[in-house]
């Protein structure tokens, strides 16, 4: 059999095209492509279980990478395959995990058929930890491809931030852009070094970049690299992230530091939820929705410069071209306001935003509960009302039962003198009858006498 696993990066449609391939999971077995679904816990479209088999606990939490794993994927990881994150994962759980995957595929699966993981968890790993993932998967597929896409590194820091601070982190962007490269998410070339564990021949490298995709389609271009058709199937559409700006994200990671976004037992935690989504909807109500950016065209600028090297080695050892990004950055404003210039009169406007939503919303919800009160003070009303007339019903139909009893009493009494009379008439007729018979035996012994006499006399 042969597999490919998709790495993503995060941030790079990814959940689109797991949301394509589940939606589209029977009718790509119709082509022999596998989706495993396998312990799919919270994430139903992704295989992060796969991810839970292989990574190393001691690892994922000493390195420095861990960082960015922890707050971005590490509930993904472990967090919908347990019920805390403090547990974590077992070996033997995580042999049962991959044992499950094995059973499912082996049990609906051909040797020629093709098994996809999608799992931008995967792009964190260390290289023991793909040195394990390529030990399970060898021991069960044949051919095995790695599908990999980069995007241009400041949009991906500024996507990518904006979730790592909405998922409760605490570092500031210039904490990111000050990061050493060898620790860094941004250094795609020892990404890809690490998974050429599989050889270089089985990774491929994909740009996310509409212009660059095949047919100017993301899951087209997906269709195309992993070798499947994907006319004729059901599409999806890409999600809509609202875009915050650097003020609503610093205010964000300034309450980071005060209510975490994960309770000690590993569950989300409802009040930074719910502070979060009061400023996302805030922003999504609001009129204005430019994009932000949270960096200028000089700070990215200096993000590509420092990456270059490592981006121009990919580029040019598996897509044989010089550059890896197109490096326009005129849609890159010349200056940014950085969170720690977040001035006291606009972090009054996003409370005033916020608190003026959560109004609306409860002013909203108060205006829903009033009408559903009204609704089942009318639908109680009615019901009162069927009651009543249930009642006076009831009130008929004893009556009438009465009249009946009533009747029947009278009925009882005239079945009563009718059996009198007929008891009487009974003896009557007995007497009567018994009057005849006497006197039929008088008269049969007065004929007997005078016959005998007459008899008597012929003699």
């Amino acid at each position: 059999m042969r597999a490919i696993i998709h790495i993503g990066t995060c941030k790079t449609g990814t959940t689109t095209i797991q949301h394509f391939l589940r939606r589209n999971r029977e009718s790509l077995k119709e082509q022999g492509v596998f989706i495993p679904l396998i312990h799919q816990g919270t994430h139903p479209d992704a295989q992060h279980a796969l991810g839970a088999a292989t990574y190393l606990p001691d690892t994922w939490e000493s390195n420095p990478l861990f960082l960015f794993r922890g707050h971005c994927h590490y509930t993904n990881l472990v967090g919908n395959v347990c019920t805390s994150l403090e547990k974590g994962l077992m070996p033997q759980d995580q042999n049962k995990l991959w044992e499950a995957y094995c059973h499912e595929i082996k049990a609906n699966c051909n040797k020629d058929d093709l098994v996809i993981f999608s799992t931008e968890t995967l792009s964190f790993f260390l290289e023991n930890e793909i040195e394990r993932v390529k030990e399970l998967m060898t021991s069960l597929f044949d051919d095995i491809s790695i599908i990999i896409y980069l995007r241009c590194q400041p949009e991906f820091l500024i996507s990518f931030y904006q979730t790592y601070t909405k998922n409760g982190g605490t570092w500031s962007i210039d904490d990111y852009l000050n990061m050493p490269e060898d620790w860094s998410v941004l250094a795609y070339d020892k990404m890809v070094m690490r998974w050429s564990i599989f050889g270089k021949d089985k990774i491929k490298i994909r740009i996310f970049d509409r212009q660059m995709f095949h047919e100017n389609d993301l899951l087209s271009d997906f269709a195309a690299t992993a070798g499947f058709t994907w006319m004729g199937l059901e599409q999806v559409k890409n999600q809509n992230v609202t875009k915050l700006d650097s003020a609503e994200i610093e205010v964000i990671r300034l309450l980071n530091f005060h209510i975490p976004a994960l309770l000690d037992s590993g569950r989300n935690n409802p009040e930074h939820s719910y502070f979060v989504r009061n400023i996302l909807c805030s922003k999504k109500d609001r009129e204005k929705r430019e994009v932000a950016y949270h960096l200028s065209q000089n700070e990215a600028r200096q993000i590509l410069k420092k990456y270059r090297k490592g981006n121009d080695w990919i580029a040019q050892e598996y897509l044989g071209k010089e550059r890896l990004f197109d490096e326009e950055l005129s849609t890159y404003p010349e200056k940014v306001l950085s969170g720690h210039q977040l001035t006291l009169e606009r972090y009054s406007e996003i409370v005033s935003n916020c608190t003026q939503y959560h109004l609306v919303e409860r002013n909203s919800r108060d205006a829903k509960i009033q009408l559903q009160l009204s609704e089942i003070k009318n639908r109680d009303a009615k019901i009162q009302q069927q009651l009543s007339e249930i009642k006076n019903r009831d009130v008929k139909i004893q009556q009438q039962l009465s009249e009946i009893k009533n009747r029947d009493v009278k009925i009882q009494q005239q079945l009563t003198e009718i059996k009198n009379r007929d008891a009487e008439i009974q003896r009557l007729l007995y007497r009567r009858n018994k009057r005849l018979l006497y006197r039929c035996k008088a008269l049969l012994t007065w004929i007997k006498q005078n016959t005998m006499l007459k008899i008597g006399g012929i003699r």
